[in-house]
């Protein structure tokens, strides 16, 4: 059973003030929370693998593949929107400055 005391050295170790109200609260919490854990080691697990993140994937990686085409498109993208903004020097967009002194 989980006492008020018990409760308030919790609050210390997380360094956590609690009032009288939320003692007696977390205690019953606590409480059914240790229920809970009692009910889980009763589950038979002795046919479950163990489980990293919960997923069985490893070191999934992209292929690195250069797509010539898209790449050359891009770089007319970039220069058609360089072309469109209203202030632009050697292929860099220029906007007015955000630090004034």
């Amino acid at each position: 059973m989980i006492t008020g005391k018990d409760v308030e050295h919790y609050a210390e170790l997380g360094r956590i003030a609690i009032t009288a109200v939320e003692k007696k609260a977390l205690a019953k919490d606590i409480e059914k929370i240790l229920e809970y854990v009692k009910k889980l080691n009763e589950v038979d697990t002795k046919d479950v693998g163990p489980m990293n993140g919960g997923v069985f994937f490893y070191n999934c990686l992209r292929s690195d593949i250069v797509d010539l085409e898209r790449k050359s498109n891009k770089v007319n993208e970039t220069a058609r929107v360089t072309r469109a903004f209203p202030k632009s020097k050697d292929g860099y967009l220029e906007v007015p400055p955000v630090f004034t002194e």
